[in-house]
């Protein structure tokens, strides 16, 4: 383009707003002279021309130009300008031919543009700007295309075109190959651009991955987009589960999501299990989000959590007649006929925080006073941690008998004020006292199974003290916790309460306070008769998993060493299965155990306690997706711990060159095809498939041990069978000679 070729194009855009064609003719011969055209910047401007009605003007300009910029082929320049007048054109054959030279040189590349132009009608058509809107339509389908098949067979591509029918073949997830008109493809189906929600899961689902971490709610608003916007929740999972967020993750990533999308102005969530996401056309503002959810909202603590919100996300920009005002005084209406004390109390304190003229309503004071004779129901209704301390600082601060009520928060209230409560009792005295209270519990331990075994934890670390000693307080919570396993055997199969794995969790948490130092003084207090006994039951106890009942086995064993003489008539212990692997395996699976119990399990509790301290666990995905984890890691530590406990090194002299044995590098030949492989036979965590590492216990491990040079094996496994001769064997722990390999 030459350097004044845009200025004329400016000036001449100028001219043909006002209308001035003189002007324009004259800079349209200057433009004759120029070796290179801005031709799409032209075509903006004929276009112009003919949509206020001087098509004919439009068109001369064109004719005056065009055959010049062909004959010299200059076809990428002549063709806007051309499509550009074509609705002027009806049935002139000058302008039908120019368009037809254009497109067969300036889109030679497309292998069915034949049957394009057929189609579009530009062949023999009258109407010259509909046939060449129709051909650019059909132009702009390319191989790689993205389609969506709202009927059933979901997300397809455009392999390919036949050059002779210009029919597309597309291949769906649900129908492959599937050929249709190009003309009638984007009737029967919906065009997807190449950064919707539906084409990225294919081809960059590492891009969705990170939206879903930086911005969960666009992740949503991209799933809408690409679904007519309207989305269930479990369709949503569906399509995001495993592609965007690993499989193990959607709850944790939902409530994040969840909590996202209400302040999304954009998205609206239904209510019940399933809810239904719809797309809105027109943005809410955050009042008008707010009032919706309000008005959908029950119970008083959702009101008041909704308003919370609210405040805490507007501070003083707040309208307060836009929605603070009106849900103020809602919730001040509901709370004297609030049946829950504990909600009744934090929206009260809400309000009172706030300070808005919500009209009449009961004092956070006045509901502590109303609940002195019977606190329970107020302090259990509660959410907050923090808030349960301060009522229970209220309550007890107004008590007549403050001992009393410490009694009544331990025996009924909720845990977390169970610290504050033991500490408001005396350690000695007139009842109710710390000491009183650990015989009342004792005496009836199934009464509160948690309750019981904080006590117990508390006194095995000697923050009390009890006429009961540290041993039977150890021998009470293997008692409760026997029971408490032969429930759950009798429940197998069944529905098991949910609580009922944090009650054993508690009982096995108390038995191991202190990190057992309790256990080391007691056994120091203890005959060996009591041992004895105390051995016994360790051994016969369903509460403690295997490996921590070999610690306190080992610590008896150290402290009373004729534990170790086997009783006359006592039957054999059956031989330990051990688990033989490369000292090096044995390490990092060490390391591994090591990360679970030191690094894992202790973010898991933290994860559980940030959890608690959030508020409601009725509906909490946080809460229960870290219980859910919680077992995971449990169960995996002590698989790991009882594993590593019969995991031994495979030494050199384990191994025999006269025969297969673990540890030994065998080379085999197959007789049928003569293809040798070396393959050494180690244990199950050092197995390697790619480098010809095996385990023992592999089923070809166990086919080839024991076999010599030159024994033929044969081997049937998955369904294929083979023989194989045995070249050679030597041992792992011997360098590999030249050239062995698989």
């Amino acid at each position: 383009m030459e350097p004044n070729a845009s200025g004329v194009v400016a000036r001449l855009a100028k001219a043909a707003a006002r209308k001035d064609y003189g002007a324009v003719e004259s800079l349209w011969l200057e433009l004759l002279e120029a070796e290179a055209l801005p031709a799409d910047e032209l075509a903006r401007v004929l276009g112009g021309i003919v949509d206020a009605g001087d098509g004919a003007r439009a068109l001369d300009l064109v004719l005056a130009l065009a055959p010049e910029l062909i004959r010299a082929s200059r076809y990428a320049e002549a063709l806007p300008l051309l499509r550009a007048v074509a609705p002027a054109a009806n049935a002139n054959e000058e302008v039908r031919a120019a368009l037809l030279d254009c497109y067969r040189h300036a889109r030679q590349e497309v292998p069915h543009l034949g049957a394009c132009l057929d189609r579009s009608g530009l062949l023999a058509a009258d109407d010259l700007g509909a046939a060449v809107a129709a051909l650019d339509k059909l132009l702009s389908y390319r191989e790689g295309d993205y389609f969506y098949h709202p009927a059933g067979w979901g997300v397809g591509s455009v392999k390919g075109f036949d050059p002779l029918t210009a029919r597309a073949t597309v291949d769906f997830e649900r129908k492959r190959g599937h050929q249709v008109p190009i003309e009638n493809i984007e009737g029967m189906f919906v065009r997807l651009p190449p950064d919707s929600f539906l084409v990225l899961r294919k081809t960059d689902p590492a891009r969705l991955a990170q939206v879903a971490t930086d911005d969960p709610a666009r992740l949503v608003r991209m799933a809408l987009e690409a679904l007519d916007g309207r989305v269930s929740c479990r369709a949503l999972r569906d399509l995001i589960e495993g592609v965007a967020i690993p499989a193990d993750a959607w709850s944790k990533w939902w409530a994040a999501a969840r909590a996202a999308l209400k302040r999304d102005p954009y998205i609206t969530i239904g209510t019940g299990s399933n809810p239904i996401l719809t797309l809105r056309a027109q943005p809410l503002t955050y009042d008008e989000a707010m009032s919706g959810r309000f008005a959908r909202l029950k119970d008083l603590r959702h009101l008041t959590e909704a308003l919370a919100e609210y405040a805490q996300h507007m501070g003083n920009e707040a309208d307060p007649e836009a929605f603070l005002l009106p849900a103020a005084r809602t919730i001040a209406a509901r709370i004297p006929a609030e049946r829950n004390a504990g909600e009744a109390f934090e929206a009260a304190s809400l309000l009172t925080r706030l300070d808005a003229d919500a009209g009449p309503f009961p004092a956070p004071e006045q509901i502590v006073e109303q609940h002195r004779a019977n606190p329970l129901p107020l302090l259990n209704g509660l959410t907050g941690n923090a808030t349960r301390s301060q009522v229970f600082r209220m309550l007890r601060d107004r008590a007549e008998k403050p001992a009393e009520l410490c009694r009544l928060v331990l025996l009924g209230g909720p845990d977390s004020l169970w610290d504050a409560a033991a500490d408001g009792l005396p350690a000695d005295g007139e009842p109710p006292t710390i000491q009183t209270f650990a015989e009342e519990v004792l005496a009836n331990p199934r009464r509160n199974l948690t309750l019981f075994a904080w006590v117990c934890r508390n006194l095995l670390l000697r923050r009390w003290t009890t006429p009961a000693t540290p041993a039977e307080v150890f021998e009470r919570l293997l008692t409760e916790g026997d029971v408490l396993a032969r429930r759950k055997a009798h429940q197998r199969g069944e529905w098991t309460p949910f609580d009922q794995g944090d009650e054993m969790a508690d009982i096995r948490q108390a038995l191991r306070a202190g990190d057992l130092a309790y256990f080391d003084a007691m056994l120091d207090a203890m005959s060996e008769a009591e041992a004895v006994r105390l051995h016994f039951r360790i051994r016969q106890s369903s509460v403690l998993p295997e490996q921590f009942a070999r610690i306190l086995e080992r610590k008896m064993v150290r402290r009373f060493p004729k534990l170790l003489v086997e009783e006359e008539h006592k039957a054999e212990a059956p031989a330990v299965e051990y688990i033989y692997n490369t000292a090096a395996a044995i390490a990092r699976r060490r390391k591994e155990h090591d990360h679970v119990v030191n690094v894992l399990i202790p973010k898991n509790s933290a994860d559980i306690a940030k959890a608690k301290d959030s508020g409601d666990l009725t509906d909490n995905a946080d809460f229960r997706a870290a219980i859910q984890e919680q077992h995971v890691l449990n169960a995996k530590a002590i698989e790991m711990g009882e594993e590593l406990q019969r995991a031994r090194p495979i030494e050199p002299a384990m191994v025999h060159t006269e025969h297969v044995s673990i540890g030994s590098r065998v080379t085999v030949e197959n007789a049928a095809t003569g293809e040798r492989r070396t393959l050494s036979i180690l244990g199950p965590w050092d197995s390697d498939a790619e480098h010809g590492v095996i385990a023992y216990v592999a089923p070809l491990a166990q086919a080839l041990l024991r076999r010599r040079v030159g024994d033929e094996v044969p081997f049937s496994h998955a369904g294929e069978a083979a023989t194989y001769r045995i070249v050679e064997v030597a041992s792992t722990f011997d360098a590999p000679a030249e050239g062995d390999g698989e």
